[in-house]
């Protein structure tokens, strides 16, 4: 299991450290904050498409949610047999109810890298695993917009990430609780306030690089979270037509 670390390295946490150096030396400015809203933006235009799958997936998962109780409720003393019919019922309409998972589970690894290379870079002022073909950025400021020091916390920041993380989990709720029945009524309630409460404790007490990164991926993920429940009501309107 050694070779994790390096693959990790090689493989995720490399690539996302030189896109955000080329994003910082490409700017007319170089300010690293202003670099990381940058950045963000890119990551999450290119999660995007996962988004709306998973929303997809997840409205999908909610018209059989009648199928589902009633199965569910015919087979209450046989959960095997439940599992058997419910599993069967998933394969029949091609639906996979792990898809809204993915991704939280495809960020996740995302988000640890991040967490390395901001904590390290605003602990460093430079970035240390450029690749050859790229130009270097050598000292990186740590103050960004002329006033916010990124190497160190900032309570206003991780509030504001908080705040972000709230919003975000209200708007997902609806779609989490009619695609998860029971299960995604009662993991929304506990989640609602949970979510936005770790942010804040986590944010408060990391740099503000990180409390930054946090706040700009969360308000865009509340974006895209509204075009990709515009793009599938669109998606559903058309082939109700058809």
């Amino acid at each position: 299991m050694s070779f994790i670390g390096p693959a990790f390295h090689v493989l995720l946490s490399q690539p996302l450290e030189n896109l955000l150096a080329l994003v910082y030396v490409l700017l007319p400015l170089r300010d690293l904050g202003l670099a990381i809203i940058v950045f963000t933006v890119i990551v999450r235009m290119v999660l995007f498409p996962l988004t709306v799958k998973a929303l997809s997936g997840q409205r999908a998962l909610a018209k059989l949610q009648p199928k589902i109780q009633e199965l569910q409720k015919r087979l209450k003393h046989d959960r095997e047999a439940q599992g058997r019919e419910i599993m069967g019922l998933y394969r029949e309409h091609n639906i996979n109810p792990l898809m809204s998972l993915v991704p939280i589970l495809v960020q996740l690894p995302i988000l640890f890298a991040l967490w390395k290379i901001l904590l390290r870079e605003v602990q460093d002022g430079a970035f240390g695993n450029i690749y050859g073909f790229l130009p270097d950025p050598g000292s990186v400021s740590l103050v960004a917009f002329g006033f916010l020091d990124l190497s160190t916390p900032s309570p206003y920041l991780a509030v504001a990430a908080g705040l972000a993380q709230l919003v975000q989990s209200r708007l997902s709720m609806k779609d989490m609780v009619s695609g998860g029945g029971e299960f995604g009524k009662m993991l929304s309630k506990q989640t609602l306030f949970i979510f936005p409460a770790i942010t804040v404790v986590i944010a408060w007490n990391f740099p503000a690089a990180v409390a930054l990164y946090w706040f700009v991926t969360t308000v865009i993920s509340a974006g895209q979270h509204r075009l990709a429940q515009q793009m599938v009501d669109t998606h559903e309107s058309a082939s109700r037509k058809n």
